[in-house]
Parts: C-alpha cells; structure tokens; sequence
C-alpha cells in the first residue's frame, strides 16, 4: 500500500471504457478529466488529443 501526502497530485490515462464523466476517485481523491495533447508528467508531445483523469489527495485521509 502507497502513502500519499495531502495535496498530491497524480495522473492516469483514462482507459476508454464507458463514458470519462463516469469515473470515480478512489476514497479520499478529487478527480477531474482532461482532454490534453502533452503528457502531464513529462511534457512531451502525444501527438494526439487523449483524456487523463488527474486525482489530487485530499485532507482527512479518506474519510470522505
């Protein structure tokens, strides 16, 4: 199991299954899709438009 500091911050390629709306967050995490053409770690180009679901760690240690 990882521990995650409040406030970071990590990104995931959404996997094109079902609609990107329709993810959630695991306990504790803020989610949000985004539609970008850089990858959001390293900065290089894809070269091609793909949605990633960045989660930001919340305070409270899950207790949502």
């Amino acid at each position: 199991m990882y521990h995650y500091e409040d406030g970071t911050t990590r990104w995931r390629r959404f996997n094109g299954c079902g609609d990107v709306r329709a993810c959630r967050a695991s306990r504790g995490w803020q989610a949000s899709a985004d539609l970008i053409d850089v990858h959001p770690v390293t900065g290089n180009y894809l070269g091609v438009s793909d949605w990633w679901i960045k989660e930001v760690k919340g305070a409270g240690h899950g207790k949502a």
